[in-house]
């Protein structure tokens, strides 16, 4: 559940703190009361595409945008897949520069707008006129998918693998670039992970 929402210096938003409560929430305003702006920038917090032009109410600091979201245990898989930390009560923040560059934060920890995109897409949905919503989303799809079929067990068994896997072939092109004067002990810490990987020698030639 979204539980708090910090803006700051984002077009018209000098700064903004917004507590949400257990129910509905319900926003009205008139014509241009900034309902839009806030929705932009709750937008942007969640990792989508914006125009950095006019987004800065002060060109010569940063614009922040913060969100606080309370998630539930099943989620975890999704944050390990995406070698993000999970917490219970996870912060999505993403900073506007005045150079028009944006940086992108789970849980304090620098990432993609694209990886902050993918993680919020499972959490927040934003449905507006003309818009088909969650059903349209293939990993929302998987989702509904695995939830009816109730494979919950053999899921996780295959993300754990999964991961394991995508480990193993950084780790293999890693070594491909290795140059004859890089340092031993980074050779030897590579091969000792994929020694730990648990493949056989079938899925090494597969790699």
């Amino acid at each position: 559940m979204l539980r708090t929402i910090y803006i700051r210096n984002f077009i018209l938003i000098d700064e903004l703190h917004l507590n949400i409560t257990n129910g509905l929430t319900v926003l009205t305003g008139e014509t241009g009361a900034g309902k839009s702006i806030l929705l932009g920038a709750l937008n942007a917090g969640l990792g989508k595409r914006i125009s950095s032009k006019g987004i800065l109410r002060d060109p010569s600091n940063k614009a922040i945008v913060e969100i606080t979201i309370d998630i539930e245990e099943y989620f975890k898989d999704a944050f390990e897949s995406l070698q993000l930390d999970f917490e219970p009560i996870s912060t999505f923040r993403r900073e506007i520069l005045p150079s028009g560059k944006t940086r992108c934060f789970v849980n304090d920890t620098p990432t993609k707008a694209s990886a902050l995109q993918e993680i919020t897409a499972h959490l927040v949905d934003i449905n507006s006129q003309k818009d088909e919503g969650l059903i349209h989303r293939p990993l929302e799809q998987l989702s509904l998918i695995d939830s009816f079929i109730e494979f919950r067990d053999e899921k996780k068994e295959y993300d754990e693998k999964f991961i394991e896997y995508r480990r193993a072939t950084l780790a293999i092109k890693e070594l491909e670039n290795i140059g004859p004067s890089e340092d031993l002990e980074y050779l030897k810490f590579v091969f000792e992970e994929l020694n730990k990987s648990p493949f056989t020698q079938e899925q090494y030639i597969a790699l």
